[in-house]
């Protein structure tokens, strides 16, 4: 009898024990040793594991191209960085990275970089392109001093030239030459440089004929 209510007391002191969270090693009258985390089918207390995250933050977001740097843009305020895996898309498909304009309406899916920056998984193009700020439209009058493959220069300024540059009076940047008058307007952009929008060849003599528009292809 006395035997019976020792293993009685026993178990009840165990199971005070594991309500606790500790674990104890009880002897019984019988001779067999128990812990209390063993008898009361735990796992003596242990925290379970914690799930580990590290996905990384997925992005999406509207708005307007601010500045271009290839390989980097500006939109609606966010540094947006491409790599060979970026896909440029517009209503016909498949579209060039140089192929975007400052102004633009695009959407950007990415992830969110440590730095915040995105980097571009897929930018699509979404209607017209927005109306440029006033001020940072500039005109540029005069004679053309300089032609470099991807620029000229107007008098002393440096005017910056894309595939969406529209020309006028001319069909290629190469056509034109030193020391002929042209009008041009451009955006001035983050860096203070000058993007062309449209370049138009003045000729001397208006005689009602042009050479036809052309775009930025060079």
């Amino acid at each position: 009898m006395n035997i019976l209510r020792s293993a009685v007391l026993l178990l009840l002191v165990a199971g005070a024990l594991t309500g606790c969270g500790r674990s104890a090693k009880l002897t019984s009258p019988f001779g067999a040793s128990h812990s209390a985390s063993s008898l009361s089918g735990g796992h003596g207390g242990s925290n379970p594991p914690t799930p580990s995250g590290g996905d990384s933050l997925q992005v999406e977001f509207k708005g307007a191209i601010e500045s271009i740097t290839l390989p980097s843009l500006v939109v609606a305020g966010r540094s947006v960085v491409t790599d060979g895996n970026t896909e440029v898309r517009d209503s016909t498909g498949h579209i060039a990275l140089a192929a975007l304009a400052v102004g633009q309406n695009v959407e950007v899916e990415g992830t969110k970089q440590a730095d915040g920056t995105v980097l571009a998984r897929e930018i699509s193009v979404r209607g017209a392109q927005a109306p440029a700020p006033t001020a940072n439209r500039v005109e540029v009058r005069g004679l053309i001093t300089e032609i470099g493959a991807d620029h000229l220069t107007v008098g002393a300024t440096l005017v910056l030239v894309d595939a969406a540059t529209r020309f006028k009076g001319f069909a290629l940047l190469s056509d034109l030459k030193t020391g002929q008058n042209v009008e041009v307007r451009a955006l001035k952009q983050a860096d203070g440089s000058l993007l062309a929008q449209r370049i138009e060849l003045q000729h001397a003599e208006d005689d009602g004929g042009e050479q036809g528009d052309g775009a930025g292809h060079h």
